[in-house]
């Protein structure tokens, strides 16, 4: 045993020694109260607060990434680099807009004195705060961390397909398997940056939403966002044909009217022509009928027509015919025994047992072949039976092995 633990003990390897752990360069310490916010309440038909707004951040925004031209396409096309984003003092203003039908929220952070000092010098108030309408901004509200950087250069806009009261109206949000706590918990962040007086209560409270949830916010209530939603004005009214064929046309006449001193259509009256007669190439047309004429008198002076004792008398007539007509042999055809009937259809008609008969004559002859055409051997008489054939067979094998089933 001895012997053998010292041949284990040299066949086992040597272990190798522990790797030296690789320590990740600490990040830097970030001052608190680096940033700063900006949150405008607006209503939804406001394009002047709107169209201002958009010019202040696009320019400071294009100045600042040296874009040209300064328009919202450029901040669109434009994506952060991973350096910028994770530089704590990069200097941009980003954020995110929540719009409906009712009301527009901003909420703006940037680099505390930079741009958003900036923006909120060009953004000062001329009025004082309404429930509708608040612009709150507090330089001495400072924040410890920046939330929106990821969303780029351009705001964030998000439409929601209903009104935000209406959407927490409904009590199909409250339930976990529809609606999720995060998402719940940012439809009343918003909700209460609504109802806030002070940039202040934003800030203890914690009411700024995760740039995650706000992108869950879109996948579950967003919709399609017009040109009215980003830029505050309302689309222009397409003109028609019609309406600019009217224009012209009293442009045209008022303009007459001034050169002239009179209307164009007096001056056209004076000018007019004297109409052209058409030369006829083509005879008149003969559209009379006497014969119908002298019909529709009669009928007139007959009387409303009984068609139903017209149709008895065509009837009469034509069984008077058939009754001439008639082979003299069915006529003197012998009566059947037992019951018959008149539909071709049923079993025991008339028609296919005089058939049958027939073709028991036809059977007898041997010599001839017998068909419906004097002309053309198609459309032989049937002279076999299957049904009695097959009939027969049964019967006769009824008491046997070989019976039918």
């Amino acid at each position: 045993m001895a012997a053998r633990r010292r041949q284990q003990q040299q066949h086992k390897q040597p272990s190798p020694p522990p790797e030296p752990e690789i320590k990740e360069p600490e990040k830097p310490k970030i001052p608190p109260g680096l940033y700063r916010r900006i949150v405008i309440i607006l209503p939804y038909h406001c394009p002047d607060h709107v169209q201002h707004i958009q010019q202040v951040q696009e320019s400071l925004s294009c100045h600042r990434l040296g874009l040209e031209p300064i328009s919202r396409s450029s901040l669109a096309s434009r994506t952060l680099r991973p350096d910028e984003i994770n530089d704590p003092y990069f200097d941009l203003i980003t954020g995110f807009v929540i719009i409906d039908m009712d009301c527009r929220l901003y909420v703006l952070e940037g680099l505390g004195g930079g741009c958003i000092d900036k923006m909120a010098e060009e953004l000062a108030r001329t009025q004082a705060n309404t429930d509708t309408l608040k612009y709150l901004m507090n330089s001495e509200v400072k924040f410890d961390e920046r939330l929106y950087i990821n969303f780029g250069p351009d705001l964030k806009r998000i439409k929601l397909r209903e009104n935000l009261a209406k959407t927490l109206l409904n009590p199909d949000i409250y339930i976990k398997s529809k609606v999720s706590e995060e998402l719940m918990d940012t439809l009343n962040k918003i909700m209460n940056i609504r109802r806030c007086d002070r940039l202040k209560f934003v800030r203890d409270f914690h009411l700024c939403p995760a740039l995650e949830n706000l992108n869950l916010l879109e996948r579950k209530y967003g919709d399609a966002l017009t040109d009215e939603d980003i830029y505050g004005l309302p689309p222009k009214r397409k003109v028609r044909m019609q309406e600019l064929t009217q224009q012209m046309q009293n442009t045209t006449f008022e303009n007459t009217i001034n050169t002239t001193g009179k209307s164009p259509n007096e001056s056209k009256s004076r000018m007019k022509s004297p109409k052209r007669t058409k030369t006829k190439l083509k005879a008149p047309l003969d559209m009379t009928n006497q014969q119908f004429e002298e019909l529709m008198h009669k009928r007139e002076e007959d009387g409303p027509k009984n068609f139903s004792q017209v149709n008895k008398e065509k009837i009469k007539e034509q069984s008077d015919v058939n009754g001439f007509n008639r082979p003299q042999e069915y006529i003197k055809m012998d009566k059947e025994d037992g019951e018959v009937f008149v539909y071709s259809g049923q079993k025991l008609n008339y028609t296919e047992q005089m058939k049958w008969k027939i073709a028991e004559q036809m059977v007898n002859d041997p010599k001839h072949f017998y068909a419906q055409s004097p002309e053309y051997l198609r459309l032989s008489w049937p002279i076999v039976d299957e049904e009695k054939e097959q009939a027969k067979e049964m019967e006769k094998f009824a008491n046997t092995r070989l019976r039918y089933k």
